[in-house]
């Protein structure tokens, strides 16, 4: 190995594709103690970043690793990509965004890094390539591919045209389900800064990035035609409990609900949130005016 003095960021991108090439001989799974004598994990931390040899490259370091707990709402993992959260933890002040800056620094050096989850006694590690780090969404894009993705843009352009009906690949598990798309959910935490659009809640583990015309009615993965909701209040919408009035920008619940039922304090979105599209919006009103009459 060369010294560190005359260490790369070629240098460094051969040894992690040389690890994922062991990693992938075992079949992605691999002890814990085969990841500290191979550097690939520290332990102790969510987020790795070996500062001796990767700040040499830039002066934040690059992250090497990654634990994922699956225990967060952005911790959400796909086969292609994953929904990564900030750490915010009570560590001393400028830890969490050191570690931040090291993930981010990955998308400039077109840099992979590691993704570990835990497997009885065994570690699951994926190749994972960051493809939008985003401080309104508190969250970092994962793509698991061979070989750099493009970027996403994470906030396309708001005048572009809204397609209300989308065609969708089908993925088998037990039953047929439409695939979900990780960059919808991403944009909708991005467009809402991680925050419920009506009650305000910054909690990520609380919150979902719902569709307003739903998947299973072929609505679009725009983050124009998503809300983000505390769970409680997703459930009511999917329920047809309440809806946004496209005319006056208010919302409307079912006469059978009072707004102390869910919590509500005002029946208009937050200050500064943005409404889903117009079309969105009268698409889901018509169905909240015009469903059956609900059995209690």
């Amino acid at each position: 190995m060369l010294s560190l003095r005359a260490w790369s960021t070629g240098d460094e991108l051969v040894w992690r594709m040389s690890v994922w090439d062991e990693v992938q001989k075992h079949d992605g799974l691999v002890r814990p103690q085969w990841l500290r004598a191979r550097g690939v994990y520290g332990g102790g931390q969510g987020i790795y970043v070996d500062k001796a040899r990767t700040r040499i490259l830039t002066p934040t370091g690059l992250a090497v690793s990654v634990l994922s707990t699956g225990r967060h709402y952005s911790d959400q993992s796909g086969v292609e990509r994953m929904i990564y959260s900030f750490p915010m933890t009570r560590r001393p002040a400028g830890r969490d965004r050191a570690e931040i800056d090291a993930v981010a620094a990955l998308l400039a050096a077109r840099m992979p890094l590691f993704v570990i989850e835990h497997v009885g006694t065994l570690r699951r590690v994926r190749l994972a390539w960051v493809t939008a780090s985003d401080d309104p969404a508190q969250s970092f894009l994962f793509e698991f591919a061979p070989q750099p993705p493009p970027p996403l843009v994470v906030e396309p352009d708001p005048h572009r045209p809204f397609e209300r009906h989308t065609q969708r690949r089908r993925t088998t598990v037990t039953t047929t389900k439409a695939e979900r798309d990780a960059h919808f959910s991403y944009r909708v935490l991005h467009r809402y800064e991680a925050r419920c659009a009506i009650s305000g809640v910054p909690v990520k583990e609380v919150l979902d990035a719902a569709h307003v015309i739903p998947v299973a009615d072929g609505g679009p993965d725009d983050e124009r035609n998503g809300i983000l909701l505390t769970a409680t209040l997703h459930r009511a919408f999917d329920a047809g409990l309440w809806a946004l009035n496209p005319a006056s920008g208010t919302i409307e619940l079912d006469p059978r609900v009072q707004p102390a039922d869910l919590r509500l304090t005002t029946l208009r979105l937050r200050p500064g949130a943005p409404y889903p599209h117009a079309e969105a919006m009268a698409w889901r009103y018509s169905k909240f005016r015009h469903r059956e009459p609900a059995q209690t």
